[in-house]
């Protein structure tokens, strides 16, 4: 069962990986939004068990997809990538996406909430959760809403 974290700040979320793999879960982290998008658009949709995305990120290399203008400034580059995925693999996204980030701008904290409201993803922001523990429960949490949901599908 394999968690993909989406973020460049990978020294602070040790703690947080090392909590999920408490758990039972291999964590791949991912650096760049590019890198991201490349491998979770097109990977086995059976090796995504979920995605956590920060929503400022990083971009490797900016093309159409990720640059200056498409990010606002590179301010809403997770939020890019979050369109991107839910557009090229709506079997998939958002469900199985977790917003996991320490914005603060008005603007951005406004869009996180819309998403939350509108798909029902949630949204942490990381200063809530200095203790890596509570963090992997959340998550667990998340990923038995989500088995809970494909049972009522059926």
């Amino acid at each position: 069962m394999t968690i993909y974290f989406v973020d460049e700040d990978k020294g602070p979320l040790v703690p947080y990986r090392s909590a999920l793999e408490l758990l039972g879960f291999e964590v791949e982290p991912i650096e760049f939004a590019d890198d991201a998008y490349s491998l979770l658009s097109s990977c086995d949709p059976a090796s995504i068990t979920l995605v956590i995305l920060d929503l400022m990120l990083a971009v490797r290399q900016p093309d159409d997809r990720f640059n200056e203008r498409t990010t606002v400034n590179w301010d809403e580059t997770g939020f890019c990538l979050f369109d991107e995925l839910v557009a090229s693999r709506p079997e998939l996204f958002p469900r199985r996406i977790f917003l996991f980030s320490a914005i603060y701008k008005e603007g951005a904290l406004i869009k996180a909430q819309r998403i939350n409201q509108q798909y029902r993803v949630p949204f942490l922001r990381k200063r809530t959760y200095s203790n890596a523990a509570d963090f992997g429960l959340a998550v667990k949490r998340r990923l038995e809403d989500i088995d809970d949901k494909q049972l009522d599908d059926k």
